[in-house]
């Protein structure tokens, strides 16, 4: 839900202490921020952006940090929004928001895009430098006769995600 009519020019200090914008009410904890658009504040640290939805909120002294699931720390500023710094990939991540389609990201770490739901961002540091001994943990499952195929789904998922 996005209001249609801003309702006045707030300063930061009306505000929680997890947004730290100028922002423009839109209506009952809903804010727009020139720089990052429409989102509810939570009042707890936590915000709904109309594109990135649940995000945890922290300010720093050079920009903000977000976190988000799947995706971990991110940080931006207004100067550089729509990028995002990934603490987990050490590398950038290019959103492409349009209201006409679903937001997309461009994750540099992979040279790949897609949809900001679907991005998943690998921690560099606790990625395991055996694949393969990743190769022969998920075969062992694989053949498993004593795990049910969910068992084996789950297992295999945490993994490929999280690494041995």
């Amino acid at each position: 839900y996005i209001p249609d009519t801003i309702s006045y020019v707030a300063k930061s200090t009306d505000l929680s202490p997890s947004t730290k914008l100028l922002v423009s009410s839109l209506d009952s904890s809903w804010f727009f921020s020139d720089w990052l658009g429409a989102f509810f504040d939570a009042e707890n640290g936590w915000i709904y952006h109309e594109d990135l939805e649940w995000l945890y909120w922290t300010d720093s002294e050079n920009g903000s940090w977000f976190w988000s699931n799947q995706k971990d720390w991110l940080w931006t500023s207004e100067d550089v929004f729509p990028y995002l710094y990934s603490d987990n990939s050490g590398d950038w991540i290019y959103l492409s928001l349009s209201s006409e389609e679903e937001p997309k990201a461009y994750d540099y770490s992979t040279n790949s895009w897609t949809s900001w739901k679907d991005l998943i961002l690998v921690n560099q540091a606790t990625t395991p430098q055996n694949s393969n001994a990743e190769e022969e943990a998920i075969s062992d499952i694989f053949h498993s006769n004593s795990m049910t195929e969910d068992e084996k789904i789950d297992a295999i998922a945490k993994i490929i995600l999280l690494g041995l």
